[in-house]
């Protein structure tokens, strides 16, 4: 779950335990504008604030200098570190997101394995986004010159795959 914030500086308070009240243990709150207020009463509101959140034992924080203020916010309350972990599906292999909301959390095997592949797929899209940023194609295996295309992310997974396989001893063969 996440919320974001920026909203009107003296409802912060408010917003803040409604947000608390509505995120699932572990969900993140940012709040934007907790730095710079321009009226007193959004300074009055936001340091009344400041009182409040580095002392809640319902949440884990962090400021963040940039912009205007960035407060970041982890819901704790309810958290067991010894539960194992939980996958709620955000949406099915189709691309469809009806109804998950209602559905169980996968939970044990099947909650790592999910997080195993939403970190890989994580990885390969910031590869992607890296490649296109930086404008330079890359070439397939042994691929140089006119012709050659970039490979994607996948691509170039499958690449460091079929390389450490042909770098790898043969597996010795039984014997009958």
């Amino acid at each position: 779950d996440f919320v974001s914030l920026d909203a009107k500086k003296p409802m912060h308070g408010e917003y803040y335990n409604a947000s608390l009240r509505l995120l699932r243990p572990g969900g993140v709150l940012v709040m934007f504008g907790m730095l710079l207020f321009p009226t007193v009463e959004d300074q009055q509101a936001m340091e009344a604030l400041h009182e409040v959140l580095p002392n809640d034992t319902r949440v884990s924080t962090a400021q963040l200098p940039v912009g205007c203020g960035i407060q970041l916010i982890v819901k704790t309350e309810e958290v067991d570190p010894a539960a194992p972990p939980l996958h709620y599906a955000s949406q099915r292999a189709d691309g469809s997101v009806g109804g998950l909301a209602s559905q169980p959390p996968a939970d044990g095997d099947a909650a790592q394995l999910e997080r195993t592949r939403f970190e890989l797929e994580l990885e390969l899209a910031a590869i992607d986004r890296l490649v296109q940023a930086d404008g330079v194609p890359l070439g397939g295996a042994a691929a140089t010159g006119p012709g050659t295309e970039a490979l994607s992310s996948a691509g170039l997974v499958a690449l460091a795959a079929a390389r450490r396989q042909a770098a790898e001893p043969p597996a010795e063969e039984a014997q009958p």
